[in-house]
Formats: structure tokens, sequence, C-alpha cells
């Protein structure tokens, strides 16, 4: 039997660190990684409450624990 595609990509209990997240990109990287399981740090220089706002987000849609680090 063939392993689905997300199967193959599970995450699951890793840690990703995303810098500079607050872009399209770096979001849609948190969002794809976040569902695959993994646990994702999302830094920016926002300011802390953004930035906890977005990994709140994260952490409801997906289900992943996330923690936002202002740099």
């Amino acid at each position: 039997m063939q392993k689905s595609v997300l199967e193959l990509f599970n995450l699951k209990n890793k840690v990703v660190i995303i810098t500079g997240w607050a872009g399209f990109l770096g979001w849609q990287y948190a969002q794809a990684l976040g569902s695959v399981g993994a646990n994702v740090v999302i830094w920016d220089k926002m300011t802390l409450q953004a930035t906890k706002k977005f990994a709140d987000k994260l952490k409801n849609d997906f289900g992943c624990d996330s923690l936002a680090v202002q740099v």
C-alpha cells in the first residue's frame, strides 16, 4: 500500500523555527508546517503581542504547539 504525501511528510513532534515569518511566504510556511504536525516557533521583529496572535491562530487552526518570539 502506498503512503500518502502527508504520511511521508509527517513532522509530528518536530520543532521548526521560522524567522521573518510575517511576510506572505513565511506565514504560508508556518501554516503548511503546522498542518503536518510540526511545532512552530515564529520569530519576527513585530511586537510580541502581534506575533503571539498569529502563534495562537496556528494552534487553533492546526492543533500544533506554537511559540511567538520577538527578535
